[in-house]
């Protein structure tokens, strides 16, 4: 054992090949055709406890011709193209933005391999990103210790920290997500520590009258805000708390009231390939403040695009001007062939009718969704942490 990896084991990052830390997901996919949908209907007059749940187990048969008629593809967020990448802003003083496509980017950061000759690395806890944040997220959470494990990876392996330095660290500094002073317009719990595990960059731009085949032409300036997090949890569960929408008006910085699946909405198919996919209303109700009250309904479709489970979202009717989603969940993999979580990336498009809302609301809006459900799935997790 060389020294590098002594010091990590004595930190508890190691990690043996026979402790998975998450359940693994089954390789069948028949779960996404049997999910539980639950909400609540109806709060307490506290504001705290359901007072009136609802539970849907049992979605009607729909064709995919069905499912497009539902759910209209041409709507959904499109795939970023280059252009998207760099923009200015400033209605004055132009400011010059570029960014990333991070949903393209999370499936490179996830097919790392160090175990050739060049990385040096010859420690099972090193050998890729899957292993990496299987050890970093076996760890104590201090955001010290983290750190200080850090600079022993860039002391150890220097050719493995130029491959990760990009997106690993803001993936495993994840301390302050899991306190009670978490908030989702907060990155940090002290100056620059940007440790709530959310890797955020600044939005794509999708502009006005830009062709995009398949999918609607935006009539203005569209800014697509983007965030991701790895889950440790198996894609069942982290389903399973994105659809327990009765425990959303716990969700911190969300103000959720009311939020349920409408009846007779629930449908489950399978589409021209033979992947299963559902898709179902849920009505929403937030109380961003005292005097103000917003209701919308969202349609939600969860497939399969080009084999990455992916979930959708569009605007049926309400207080929103604009509200899509687009959510990738990808496997973590280590070398010995275990999943043990899913990186999950949101991308949002959001605007509301009646209540001005800045950058600032749209990526805490991101980031609490990200946030909210890496908590949710792996308290339901039992091996994860």
């Amino acid at each position: 054992m060389s020294v590098g990896a002594a010091i990590l084991c004595i930190l508890s990052l190691c990690v043996g090949p026979n402790e998975p830390l998450a359940e693994e997901g089954s390789q069948s996919s028949s779960w996404l055709t049997n999910l539980p949908l639950t909400g609540c209907l109806k709060l307490s007059p506290q504001g705290k406890e359901c007072a009136e749940p609802v539970v849907y187990t049992e979605p009607q048969v729909l064709s995919w011709q069905g499912l497009i008629e539902r759910f209209p593809l041409a709507k959904r967020i499109p795939p970023a193209l280059p252009e998207d990448l760099r923009y200015h802003t400033g209605s004055v003083s132009k400011k010059e933005t570029t960014t990333i496509d991070i949903c393209s980017h999370v499936l490179e950061w996830l097919a790392l391999d160090f175990r050739g000759p060049q990385f040096g690395s010859v420690e099972p806890w090193a050998q890729s990103v899957g292993n990496l944040l299987e050890a970093f997220s076996k760890y104590d959470r201090t955001l010290s210790a983290k750190k200080a494990a850090l600079d022993t990876l860039k002391a150890t392996y220097p050719k493995i920290w130029d491959a990760t330095k990009d997106f690993l660290p803001e993936w495993v500094l994840d301390d302050f997500l899991y306190s009670s002073a978490w908030d989702p317009y907060k990155t940090e719990s002290t100056d620059n520590a940007q440790n709530d595990g959310i890797l955020e960059r600044p939005p794509l731009l999708m502009r006005a009258g830009a062709s995009r085949p398949g999918f609607e032409t935006p009539s203005q300036n569209r800014k697509i805000f983007q965030a991701s997090a790895p889950i440790y949890a198996s894609m069942a569960t982290i389903i399973t708390a994105e659809n327990d929408f009765g425990s959303y008006p716990h969700q911190v910085g969300s103000n959720y009231q009311e939020v349920y699946p409408l009846k007779g909405t629930y449908f489950a198919g399978v589409d021209p390939l033979g992947k299963p996919f559902t898709v179902y209303d849920v009505s929403f109700t937030q109380k961003p403040f005292f005097l103000a009250t917003l209701r919308f309904v969202l349609r939600q479709f969860i497939h399969y695009e080009d084999n990455r489970l992916v979930m959708e979202n569009i605007l049926l009717e309400g207080d929103m001007k604009y509200l899509r989603l687009k959510i990738y969940y990808d496997p973590i993999r280590t070398t010995d062939g275990r999943t043990i979580g899913h990186v999950k990336t949101e991308l949002i498009d959001v605007d509301v009718k009646t209540l001005p809302m800045g950058d600032k609301d749209r990526s805490a809006a991101v980031r609490g969704d990200v946030g909210n459900i890496k908590r949710a799935a792996e308290a339901l997790s039992p091996t994860a942490r």
